[in-house]
């Protein structure tokens, strides 16, 4: 049953991989990448995420890292020291869920 839901997680990530290419990445932009102790989201005003943004971090096993709701701009994000190194999902959504962006960061 672990597989299973290992193949599970898997597909998940393949699918918010593939939202990366479908939506594209011009409303946001994340620096420095890889990160190592803060990282920034800037978040395009004008983006259809809108002024109100769910910004999420997950492992590769679909595990929530960090989650905080914020207002489009630049965010800083101060990571957690207990994060291994490696690479992570972000998305960024808007407050009714219905835009959503997905990209990849790497901590080091």
């Amino acid at each position: 049953m672990k597989n299973f839901y290992k193949h599970i997680s898997t597909l998940a990530i393949a699918f918010m991989m593939s939202a990366v290419a479908l939506a594209g990445n011009d409303d946001i932009r994340i620096f420095p990448n890889p990160a190592s102790d803060v990282v920034y989201f800037e978040i395009s005003p004008d983006s259809k995420l809108g002024d109100n943004v769910l910004i999420s971090i997950y492992d590769l096993l679909g595990n929530i890292i960090y989650e905080e709701q914020c207002t489009a701009g630049t965010v800083q994000v101060p990571l957690p020291t207990d994060m291994p190194a490696g690479m992570y999902i972000v998305t960024f959504e808007d407050i009714n869920r219905k835009a959503i962006i997905t990209s990849k960061m790497q901590k080091r």
